[in-house]
């Protein structure tokens, strides 16, 4: 296998002083001008449209940011007073109370209850007939938040019931 073999470099040539010039560069046939010191007007121009464009990018990037951050804590709260709600009504009867307000810490709910199936007679085991009447309720919550009305609304449904009868005691059967 052969390998390519690299020529020595020339050893380099110093310039001597008399073809220097003031300042250390070289005059010879190629000479430049000197070099510019500072900017032009147009490079600073054009320096401060792209410092321009890129602020503005920077000042909407940062407003939109602010924005989802206060939808996403706005969005939390509403979901933790719907939980606190939910919590709340489990312990209401809403056929006898279908209506009513309730201050929880920092907000104010408010339920108003329609029966959106009849009244019916609960099914019990072994007797058949239960001694509650019971019917389904559409349940709107309003949530009022620091002086806002319905700052969050929502609807759940909710089993209504009232006692209807006394059971009677099952016969005894003593084991035979």
């Amino acid at each position: 296998m052969r390998t390519a073999v690299k020529p020595a470099r020339a050893p380099a040539t110093l310039v001597p002083p008399s073809q220097l010039g003031r300042r250390g560069g070289f005059r010879g046939r190629c000479a430049r001008a000197p070099a510019q010191r500072g900017f032009t007007l147009l490079e600073a121009i054009v320096a401060l449209a792209i410092v321009g464009v890129v602020g503005t990018a920077l000042f909407a990037w940062a407003t939109s940011v602010q924005q989802a951050q206060r939808s996403v804590r706005d969005q939390a709260l509403r979901q933790e007073a719907t939980v606190n709600a939910v919590e709340f009504l489990k312990a209401v009867n809403p056929m006898s109370q279908p209506k009513g307000a309730q201050e929880l810490g920092s907000y104010t709910i408010r339920w108003a209850a329609e029966p959106i199936t009849p009244e019916g007679d609960a099914v019990d085991y072994p007797a058949g007939q239960g001694p509650y009447r019971v019917a389904l309720y559409r349940v709107d919550i309003a949530v009022d938040r620091a002086g806002v009305a319905d700052w969050h609304r929502f609807s759940i449904r909710q089993v209504g019931y009232r006692r209807a009868r006394d059971l009677a005691p099952l016969p005894f059967r003593p084991d035979s």
